[in-house]
C-alpha cells in the first residue's frame, strides 16, 4: 500500500487544496475511486461522497454526491469541485490547516487545538458476493451472552446486534478486516476495527471486534439454524432465495419476507432483510427471502414497480414453502416492508396460501399522494421555509394532475419554467420530467390506491409504522388503514405507531435522510411486536375449529 502526506495549497479562503504525494512520487491516480467521509463547519456536519475518476484525454474530474446534514453550511454551492494536477479542491465554507493522508484516509485539521478534522474520508472499497458471503452468519459473545449477524448485500457487508439493535456497514479495511462508522453507511470517524478468522474451507469462524478506545472482544460463529440456498421456479424464471429453517423438528408456520422498492437483492440494500429473517428463524419460524427477478441469482429482467410481476413472484415463493416438508401449509404469512407492505394485500387476494400479513411501513394511501407527502416531509425535515414546502407540493399537484389527466400541459410546463431553478426542484425532492414524450408520466398515471385492497382483507394482519416515518404522514397511513379494515369488517387487525422510529424501523429523532444514514439502532420493540403477534396468531390457527 502507499504511504500519503498531504500538504495544503491556498487558492482562496473558501477552498481546501489537496496534494498527495507518494513515496516521493506525485500519485494523482492514486485518487481515482471513490471516497465517502464527512465535510465540517463549526458545529455542522455534512457526510457525503467523492467521486474521482480520469476522462479518456487525461482530464480529472471530481463529483461531490448529494449531502447528507448540513450541505449548505459547510459547502459553496456556487463554487465547483475540481482536480489540478495532483491536488483536489473543495469548496468549504471555513479555511484548513495541515492536510494529511495515511494510507487511504484523507483529513485535513483546521489548527492546534481543533478537536475535529474539517475534512475526513476514507477510500470506499467493495468486495464480489462471493467474497463476502464468506462471512454471513451468526456470532456470539461469550463475554455477555450476546449476538451478532452478519448480512451481505451485492457485495456490501453489514452488522446487527440482537442484543440493542446496533447495525451499520462494515467498510473493508484489508483482507479480513473492516471498520464501522458512527451511524449506517458512514464511514468515518472510524469507531471499531473488525477481524475475522477462517478455517481451512475459507469459511469466517471467529471474529475480533476492537472499539476506538477499548479492548478487542472475541466473537465465535454459532449455527443457530439451517440456512440454504435455494431456487424455484416463477412462470418461466428461476428466483433464488435463503430459507432459514429452525432445529428444532416437526413442521413450523412460515414467512414469506418481501422487500421495498427498487432492484432489492434478498437481504435487502442494507440488509434488514437478513435481520428480520434472522430475528424470525430463531422465534421458530421458517423463513423465506429472494432475489427479486433480474438482481442477484434470479434470472430474467428487472422492471422498476411492476406490479403484476412482483406478486408473481412472491406466489411462487410461498407454492414453495407450501411443499417444503418444514412447513405448515396452514400457517403461512407474508411480511412486507415499504413497497412489499403496499403488495402483501395484492398477494392475499391472488393467493389462498396467505394466513396471515405483516405491513412494516407499507402506504396505504394512494401513490401519488404519498409521493406528494414524501416531498413535504423531506423538504420541512431538511429545514425549508414554509413557503417552499407549499410551493412545491403544489407542483406536484401539478405534475401529478398531468399524468393522470393529461389536460394542463401548459399550467405545467410554465410551473417548470418558474420554479426550475428553486433549491427544491431536483432530485431528491422532485425532479420531474420536462418533455410530453417522458416515460414517467405512464408509470405514474392516477396512482395505486394499496388500501383498496385492504379493503376486502380479512385475515389476521399486523400494521406497524414509525411516527417519525420521513417519507410521509403517518397519521394519514393509519387512518386509512383503519377506515380499509373497518370496511372489511376485520376484526383481526393490530395496528402499532413506534414514537422515534422511521420508515426502516430504525431510532430516528426526526425522520430526515440525514437521520436515516447516520442513526445506528433498529428499534428492538419492533421486532419484540412482531414476534409475539405471530406466536399468538399462529399458535391460535393450530387449535381445534
Amino acid at each position: 500500500m502507499l504511504r500519503h502526506s498531504c500538504t495544503l495549497a491556498h487558492r482562496a479562503a473558501s477552498l481546501v487544496g489537496i496534494a498527495l504525494v507518494a513515496d516521493g512520487q506525485s500519485s494523482a491516480a492514486s485518487l481515482n475511486g471513490t471516497w465517502a467521509g464527512v465535510l465540517r463547519n463549526g458545529s455542522r456536519s455534512a457526510y457525503t461522497t467523492l467521486n474521482i475518476s480520469t476522462a479518456a484525454d487525461g482530464t480529472k474530474h471530481v463529483d461531490i454526491g448529494n449531502p447528507i446534514g448540513g450541505g449548505s453550511e459547510v459547502l459553496e454551492g456556487n463554487v465547483a469541485a475540481r482536480v489540478e494536477g495532483d491536488s483536489v479542491w473543495l469548496p468549504l465554507r471555513r479555511q484548513a490547516g495541515w492536510l494529511h493522508m495515511p494510507g487511504d484516509r484523507l483529513w485535513s485539521r483546521v489548527g492546534p487545538g481543533d478537536g475535529a478534522p474539517l475534512v475526513e474520508f476514507r477510500r470506499v472499497l467493495y468486495l464480489t458476493d462471493n467474497e463476502a458471503a464468506v462471512y454471513e452468519g451468526t456470532y456470539h459473545f461469550a463475554d455477555d451472552g450476546s449476538d451478532v449477524v452478519i448480512a451481505t448485500a451485492a457485495g456490501r457487508v453489514f452488522f446487527f446486534q440482537t442484543k440493542d439493535g446496533r447495525s451499520a456497514r462494515l467498510n473493508p479495511d484489508g483482507t479480513d478486516t473492516f471498520t464501522n462508522g458512527p451511524g449506517g453507511i458512514l464511514h468515518v470517524p472510524v469507531e471499531r476495527r473488525w477481524t475475522l478468522d477462517r478455517d481451512g474451507a475459507g469459511r469466517a469462524v471467529r471474529l475480533h471486534v476492537t472499539a476506538t478506545a477499548g479492548s478487542p472482544r472475541t466473537a465465535t460463529r454459532v449455527d443457530t439454524y439451517a440456512s440454504e440456498d435455494v431456487s424455484y421456479p416463477s412462470e418461466a424464471l428461476s428466483i433464488a432465495g435463503t430459507l432459514r429453517t429452525p432445529r428444532a423438528g416437526g413442521r413450523h408456520a412460515a414467512i414469506l419476507l418481501v422487500s421495498g422498492s427498487g432492484p432489492e437483492p434478498r437481504d435487502g440494500f442494507d440488509g434488514t432483510e437478513a435481520f428480520v429473517a434472522d430475528w424470525l428463524t430463531r422465534s421458530g419460524y421458517v423463513t423465506l427471502v429472494y432475489d427479486k427477478r433480474g438482481t442477484g441469482r434470479s434470472t430474467g429482467e428487472y422492471i422498476d414497480d411492476n406490479y403484476d410481476s412482483l406478486t408473481t413472484d412472491a406466489i411462487a415463493g410461498l407454492r414453495y414453502l407450501a411443499a417444503r416438508p418444514e412447513v405448515d401449509p396452514r400457517r403461512i404469512g407474508v411480511w412486507g416492508m415499504s413497497q412489499g407492505g403496499q403488495l402483501a394485500p395484492i398477494i392475499a387476494s391472488r393467493s389462498p396460501l396467505v394466513a396471515f400479513a405483516i405491513n412494516t411501513s407499507g402506504s396505504v394511501i394512494n401513490s401519488n399522494e404519498a409521493e406528494i407527502q414524501r416531498t413535504q416531509r423531506q423538504l420541512e425535515l431538511d429545514g425549508f421555509s414554509r413557503e417552499d414546502v407549499q410551493n412545491a407540493a403544489a407542483f406536484q399537484r401539478l405534475k401529478f394532475r398531468y399524468a393522470c389527466k393529461r389536460d394542463n400541459w401548459d399550467e405545467y410546463a410554465a410551473a417548470v419554467a418558474k420554479w426550475k431553478k428553486e433549491r427544491w426542484f431536483p432530485d431528491p425532492y422532485v425532479g420531474p420530467p420536462s418533455a410530453k414524450e417522458a416515460k414517467a408520466w405512464d408509470f405514474w398515471k392516477c396512482g395505486e390506491e394499496p388500501g383498496v385492497y385492504w379493503d376486502h382483507f380479512t385475515k389476521p394482519i399486523l400494521a406497524i409504522y414509525g411516527q417519525n416515518d420521513g417519507l410521509s404522514f403517518t397519521k394519514s397511513q393509519v387512518n386509512r388503514f383503519k377506515q380499509a379494515m373497518a370496511a372489511a369488517h376485520n376484526r383481526h387487525a393490530t395496528i402499532h405507531v413506534l414514537p422515534g422510529v422511521g420508515h426502516s424501523m430504525k431510532v430516528q429523532r426526526t425522520g430526515s435522510m440525514a437521520d436515516e444514514y447516520t442513526f445506528l439502532r433498529y428499534s428492538l420493540e419492533y421486532f419484540r411486536i412482531m414476534t409475539n403477534w405471530i406466536e399468538r396468531i399462529t399458535t391460535d390457527e393450530r387449535k381445534p375449529r
